[in-house]
C-alpha cells in the first residue's frame, strides 16, 4: 500500500499528475500507486534522506522478494516543489520527463514486488536479530 510521505495537498496533486500520464502515456511502466520505491546504493540514498524537502528518516537495505516484472528507474528531484504556482503549472512537463526516464540525475527504482528489509543502514540504530521483515507493495 502506498502511502504518501505527507498529508498535503501538494502531494496528492502530484501523485495524481504522475499517474496520469503514466496512464496515457506509459502504461507498461508500473504504477506508482502500487509499488515499492527504492535507491540503488547507500550513496543515493544519503542523498535523499538529507534533502531538505525529504522527511525520510532510517535507511534499510532491502532485497526484492521475488523478480519484478517490470521496473522503472526515475529521477526522484523531478516531483519535489520549485515554488507553489511553477509546481503546479509544470507538473505535466515533470511527470512527462519522470516517466521518459532519459534524464535520471538522482535515481529512484519502481518495482511492483514486494520487498525484504535486511537490514538498517543507519549509524546508531541497533539492529536486532530476527528483525527482517517483509513488506508489500
Amino acid at each position: 500500500m502506498y502511502q504518501p510521505n505527507s498529508g498535503s495537498y501538494a502531494v496528492a496533486f502530484r501523485e495524481r499528475v504522475l499517474e496520469d500520464v503514466r496512464a496515457v502515456e506509459f502504461p507498461d511502466k508500473p504504477s506508482r500507486l502500487s509499488a515499492c520505491f527504492v535507491l540503488p546504493s547507500l550513496s543515493d540514498a544519503l542523498k535523499y534522506r538529507d534533502h531538505p524537502e525529504r522527511r525520510a528518516s532510517l535507511i534499510y537495505e532491502v532485497e526484492f522478494i521475488s523478480e519484478p516484472p517490470v521496473i522503472h528507474f526515475g529521477d526522484w528531484t523531478m516531483s519535489l516543489p520549485e515554488g507553489d504556482s511553477a509546481y503546479f503549472d509544470g507538473m505535466s512537463k515533470f511527470a512527462q520527463e519522470y516517466w521518459s526516464g532519459k534524464s535520471i540525475g538522482r535515481p529512484e527504482i519502481l518495482a511492483p514486488v514486494p520487498i525484504r528489509i535486511l537490514r538498517c543502514m543507519d549509524d546508531g540504530f541497533l539492529n536486532l536479530p530476527g528483525l527482517e521483515a517483509d513488506i508489500e507493495s
